[in-house]
């Protein structure tokens, strides 16, 4: 078969039905568009067939801007540079918020933090090497053969309640209790100032639940040794900022995945935070924020931290596991204007559960997924307000 039919067969397999979007819309989701700034600053190509990389080049021939000439690129592979890898990641993002499954992006750093896409379009299967071609065909003949397991990493700082001082994440001696990446400097001392809960996986939603709860007893326990209170905010302070991470194995990771969760999760989560933090909204926390894991799924990496909210989170964690497993099933329209409107620029919402609920309450009836839909939105309208310090 043809891969074009092949690739039609997949889309139809999985659900998958949006139309590619205008370049416009990026910018709705705080993402800049622009041409080439600065001729010494990394730029990529990144070719994808959603999530799955097919091809990255990097521009190696910085003088083809001045001459105005066509650009070199180099093709490269895991040899990429951790920037790289956000570049990568990022450039990824733009083709799925574009809908353009089949895609090539090109993308640049322009500062520290700070990238833009410089070019984006659909390509045709005509376009495509037979290694890249090879790629979509493993792909899309792709069988699920195992069970979807599920997981977390949910982010927290804690500080002494006298002094205000934050607590180095070295502190609570549990395997499963760890620190981030980020560092912070104090009288020439390097600390990890944001703890990470880390659960272990589970098949069974419960055993999740079950396992999230006891590591939140052990650090409500640690912290009241010794006057310590935890702070999980969304951006506690300046630079750091807090996110409550979903882990996926054995799933397709796919744009259908992603679009179900950031439109019946993410979206509505966010009407009922108390603190947003719209700086992580358009950053670490914008929409389609995931990364491939080594379970062969991704990471889910949009939400805020939950932490407080783990005691009463069990009605929640079934939907994400209603989600997963029903992707297939769900017919998604492309998210309304209002609601990537309001999920970027509102700290105070302007769209309320119920006027969600009543939007959505008809994609699940064909899917037996309408009792789970009361359970989930009736614990969002009692958890209003769940950033809390504890």
């Amino acid at each position: 078969m043809k891969l074009s039919n092949e690739i039609k067969n997949f889309h139809e397999r999985i659900n998958y039905q949006l139309k590619p979007l205008p370049i416009s819309v990026l910018k709705s989701h705080k993402i800049n568009v622009g041409s080439l700034k600065n001729a010494k600053k990394t730029q990529l190509k990144i070719r994808a067939f959603h999530f799955t990389l097919l091809s990255i080049e990097r521009c190696v021939d910085s003088s083809a801007m001045v001459f105005n000439q066509p650009f070199k690129w180099k093709k490269i592979g895991g040899e990429r540079l951790y920037y790289e890898k956000e570049l990568t990641e990022f450039a990824l993002q733009c083709l799925y918020l574009m809908h353009i499954p089949l895609g090539e992006c090109v993308v640049q750093r322009t500062g520290k933090k700070e990238m833009i896409v410089i070019k984006i379009r659909p390509i045709e299967v005509t376009e495509l090497t037979a290694e890249e071609q090879e790629v979509i065909f493993r792909k899309v003949r792709r069988e699920k053969e195992k069970q979807v397991t599920f997981g977390a990493d949910l982010e927290l700082m804690i500080r002494n309640k006298k002094t205000k001082k934050y607590v180095d994440g070295g502190a609570i001696k549990n395997k499963q209790i760890g620190f981030d990446d980020a560092i912070a400097l104090n009288n020439l001392r390097v600390y990890h100032p944001i703890f990470e809960v880390r659960p272990d996986p589970s098949v069974h939603i419960p055993q999740l639940h079950k396992n999230l709860n006891g590591l939140y007893s052990t650090v409500l326990k640690e912290t009241s040794k010794y006057q310590y209170e935890t702070v999980v905010d969304a951006n506690p302070k300046q630079r750091f900022f807090l996110g409550g991470h979903l882990h996926f194995g054995n799933v397709p990771f796919t744009f259908q995945d992603v679009v179900s969760l950031d439109t019946f999760l993410a979206i509505p989560l966010s009407l009922i935070e108390r603190k947003p933090s719209l700086q992580r909204r358009s950053h670490y926390g914008r929409l389609g924020s995931v990364r491939a894991n080594p379970y062969d799924g991704f990471e889910y990496r949009v939400l805020s931290t939950w932490f407080s909210l783990i005691p009463n989170a069990l009605p929640i964690l079934q939907w994400i596991e209603f989600i997963i497993n029903n992707t297939h099933k769900i017919n998604i329209t492309k998210l309304k204007q209002k609601e990537i409107y309001n999920y970027y620029n509102n700290e105070k919402s302007e769209i309320s559960i119920d006027d969600w609920a009543r939007e959505n309450k008809d994609s699940f009836q064909d899917v037996n997924g309408s009792s789970l839909f009361i359970d989930y939105i009736d614990c969002l309208k009692k958890l209003k307000g769940y950033c809390r310090d504890l």
